[in-house]
């Protein structure tokens, strides 16, 4: 292992399990809001603002199979299938 690597390995250790703990606390705010508001005409508008970014919206809703459009206020987003 050269040094670049091991300082990446040193400066990044972690990194991935807070990344993945994140993503599930976004998949769970998100069953929580279906819970809360329903699921009318197959979509739901949540908004994120103070839960995660943008990427992290976008990569959940991928996992979870739902269709995205970025609503009007900032952080808030139509999920829909």
């Amino acid at each position: 292992m050269d040094i670049k690597a091991a300082i990446k390995k040193i400066f990044h250790v972690g990194e991935d399990k807070i990344e993945k703990d994140n993503l599930e606390n976004v998949k769970i705010y998100i069953k929580q809001e279906l819970r809360k508001k329903g699921f009318e005409n197959n979509q739901i508008e949540i908004d994120f603002s103070n839960v995660c970014t943008s990427e992290e919206v976008i990569k959940v809703a991928e996992q979870l199979g739902f269709n995205l459009e970025k609503g009007d206020k900032e952080g808030v987003w139509w999920l829909f299938r």
